[in-house]
C-alpha cells in the first residue's frame, strides 16, 4: 500500500488565500477610514465610544444594536438636552460603525418617527457663534500689541488676520505648511491640500491679498511671523511656550479657538459667543455687507452649499434693504 503525502501545494494555496483575505480586509478598513475627513473620523469614534458606554450601562448590545436600544438611546439624549443636530450626528456615527462591520443598522419606521418627534420637540436651528466684525478684529489686533512675548505676538496676529481674510476653517488654517504658500506681487497664494468640502484630497488655491493698512495686513503679518520665527519649511503655525521658544509641532485647531477667545476677552467681549469659526463667519458677513457678490464670497470661503453661505449673508445684510427702514418712525 503506497503512502500518499499530503499535497503541499493545496495547503500553500489555502494559506495564501487566507493571508490575501486578511490583507484585503485590512486594506478595506483603511479605505473606509479615508472615506471621511480626519475630524469626522475623530467625532465618529468619540460618539460611538459614548454609545458603547451607554449600552454597557443599560445592558444593551452596541453592535449590532436593536431597534429598542436605538430608540431608548435617542430618548436619553433628548432628556440630557442634546440638540437635534447633535443627535443626528451621533446616529450617523452609529450607522457608520454598523456599515463598516457589515451589520444591519436598525433605522426602522419607528426610529424615523422618534427622530421626527425629536426634531419637532427640540427644533433644528443651529445656534452658531457670532462673527467677528472688522472693528472687533481691529480691536483684537490692537490688544495683541499689549502682550510681552514678541514671537507669540507676531504669530497670533498672523493667525487672526490670515484666518479672517482666507475665511479658513480651523483645521485648514493649522494644516498650512510653508511649502503651501507662494508670495506673489498681489499677495499670498495658498495651496490647500485637503479641506472639508474636498474630501478626495484635490488641492485648491486661495488668494490672500495685501491689506489696505500695514497694521492689519495679513501678508505683512505673515512675513513678520516667519521672519521672527526663523522658519522656512514645515508647519506655518506652531506652539510657543511662555519663554517664547517655538516648537516644531503644528498648532492644534483647538488652539485657534483659544487664541480668538483670549483676545476677545481682552477686548471685553463675551467669549461664550466666539470661537475659531468666528473668523470665517466674520469674513462672509463682512463681505456681504460690503456688497460683494455671492459668487465672489463663495470663491474665497469655498462654501459648496449656497444654503449655508446664505445663512451668513442674511446675518450680514439684516439691516440692508430692510423693509422696516425709513418708514417715518
Amino acid at each position: 500500500m503506497e503512502n500518499h503525502p499530503i499535497d503541499p501545494e493545496g495547503s500553500q494555496t489555502q494559506l495564501f488565500l487566507s493571508l490575501k483575505k486578511e490583507e484585503l480586509i485590512k486594506q478595506s478598513r483603511q479605505l473606509i477610514s479615508h472615506s471621511q475627513s480626519e475630524n469626522t473620523n475623530k467625532a465618529y469614534r468619540s460618539d460611538f465610544a459614548l454609545f458603547e458606554k451607554w449600552c454597557r450601562e443599560y445592558d444593551y448590545i452596541s453592535l449590532p444594536a436593536s431597534e429598542e436600544c436605538l430608540g431608548n438611546y435617542i430618548s436619553d439624549l433628548v432628556l440630557h438636552d442634546y440638540k437635534a443636530n447633535t443627535i443626528s450626528r451621533k446616529l450617523s456615527a452609529i450607522r457608520f460603525a454598523h456599515e463598516t462591520a457589515k451589520m444591519e443598522f436598525p433605522f426602522t419606521y419607528a426610529i424615523q418617527q422618534i427622530l421626527a418627534g425629536t426634531r419637532r420637540h427640540l427644533g433644528t436651528k443651529q445656534k452658531g457663534k457670532d462673527p467677528i466684525t472688522i472693528p472687533m478684529l481691529q480691536e483684537m489686533v490692537h490688544a495683541i500689541d499689549g502682550i510681552e512675548n514678541e514671537v507669540k505676538k507676531k504669530r497670533d496676529k498672523a493667525i487672526l488676520l490670515i484666518g479672517f481674510m482666507g475665511a479658513f476653517r480651523r483645521s485648514e488654517l493649522t494644516g498650512i505648511d510653508l511649502e503651501d504658500i507662494t508670495l506673489v506681487e498681489d499677495g499670498l497664494m495658498v495651496e490647500l491640500k485637503k479641506s472639508k468640502t474636498d474630501q478626495l484630497g484635490e488641492s485648491e488655491s486661495l488668494a490672500i491679498p495685501y491689506g489696505q493698512f500695514d497694521h492689519t495686513c495679513p501678508v505683512r503679518a505673515y512675513l513678520n511671523w516667519i521672519s521672527a520665527a526663523g522658519i522656512d519649511n514645515g508647519p506655518l503655525f506652531r506652539s510657543i511656550n511662555r519663554h517664547g521658544k517655538i516648537s516644531g509641532n503644528r498648532l492644534s485647531d483647538g488652539a485657534v479657538a483659544e487664541i480668538v477667545k483670549y483676545y476677545a476677552e481682552k477686548c471685553n467681549y463675551d467669549i461664550s459667543k466666539y470661537s475659531g469659526h468666528s473668523l470665517r463667519a466674520g469674513f462672509v458677513t463682512t463681505a456681504a455687507k460690503a456688497g460683494k457678490s455671492e459668487w465672489a464670497i463663495a470663491k474665497q470661503s469655498r462654501h459648496k452649499s449656497m444654503t449655508t453661505l446664505r445663512r451668513y449673508i442674511r446675518l450680514g445684510n439684516a439691516f440692508e434693504q430692510n423693509a422696516a427702514n425709513d418708514l417715518g418712525l
